[in-house]
């Protein structure tokens, strides 16, 4: 579900970032961020059925990040790696800004 790949995308940005930074664990990077690709691909129905484009473009452009992510580990370019992973962060704070609010301890969809 949508709560679950959204879990994933933190687990993901938290553990990538020792990887990239020790441009170590290609093979783990290359594996968690082809998941991510199809994580964010889901996405895109979800947000296409409330009719949140800007939500459905940023989701796209993810998992073509998160691919693009897997490619460079997979390659060893860990620069690539690192400005992909950087370009997924930014349409995250994107889309955050615009659909979640918090509510108590949780937060919910706008």
């Amino acid at each position: 579900g949508f709560v679950k790949g959204m879990k994933d995308v933190g687990k993901f940005v938290k553990e990538s970032k020792p990887l990239i930074d020790g441009k170590t664990g290609a093979d783990k990077l290359t594996a968690d961020a082809t998941e991510l690709s199809k994580v964010y691909t889901e996405m895109v129905g979800f947000w296409k059925t409330r009719k949140a484009d800007d939500a459905v473009k940023w989701s796209e452009e993810s998992a073509g990040f998160a691919k693009a992510t897997a490619e460079a580990a997979k390659a060893g370019d860990w620069d690539k790696a690192k400005a992909s992973v950087g370009s997924m962060q930014k349409n995250c704070k994107n889309c955050h800004d615009a659909h979640r609010e918090k509510e108590g301890n949780a937060y919910k969809i706008k």
